[in-house]
């Protein structure tokens, strides 16, 4: 947790969120001291990092992401904007986020209510899932030769035989051809 309070209340309140033991954080000051490769140390045992300036959290991104971790920053002023641009995630405030963030951000949370992120975590994690549930074992059908593909997906079994595929030869996208704009935006069968 980044926060521009001082120390004491910043760990009182990770403690209350259930982040870090309530009694350690880093500040801002304490940052500028540690060297790079000091500072990545430090960031894998604290959890809790109080009165930082733009540049430090830079820092403290660009430290967590050495050791291989995946950060999500949110911020929603100007000076939030390069963290947010270096995270893996940056989320901007929708409606207190200033224009410059919202343009950094990969994610705008539109109600800036935190819940909102575990909630699209939690939705975006049954999206994948159910991808994955449904394209695994197709791949392993056609390794398996149970399946049959042909490169062109689609094309003759097309109800309106003279239509052609949107899928190329191999099974990948290509642009229409002019002529072909129509056939396009009509509905495809796919033989099972």
């Amino acid at each position: 947790m980044l926060i521009a309070l001082p120390e004491i209340t910043a760990a009182a309140i990770a403690k209350m969120l259930g982040i870090g033991d309530g009694k350690t954080a880093i500040t801002g000051a304490e940052i500028e001291k540690l060297d790079t490769a000091t500072l990545q140390e430090r960031v894998r045992d604290v959890d809790v990092f109080a009165r930082a300036s733009p540049e430090h959290k830079l820092r403290l991104v660009k430290a967590i992401q050495a050791n291989k971790q995946i950060v999500a920053m949110t911020g929603d002023g100007v000076n939030d904007a390069p963290s947010l641009k270096k995270a893996d995630i940056g989320v901007a405030m929708g409606i207190k986020g200033t224009e410059v963030t919202k343009e950094a951000a990969g994610m705008i949370l539109a109600d800036d209510n935190f819940a909102s992120i575990t909630a699209a975590v939690k939705e975006g994690r049954t999206v994948y899932n159910n991808i994955e549930k449904a394209t695994v074992p197709a791949a392993d059908q056609r390794r398996a030769g149970a399946g049959h593909c042909r490169g062109d997906l689609f094309g003759p079994h097309h109800a309106d035989h003279g239509a052609t595929s949107p899928l190329g030869r191999h099974g990948h996208l290509r642009r229409a051809r002019p002529d072909e704009e129509n056939d396009l935006n009509r509905r495809w069968e796919v033989p099972l």
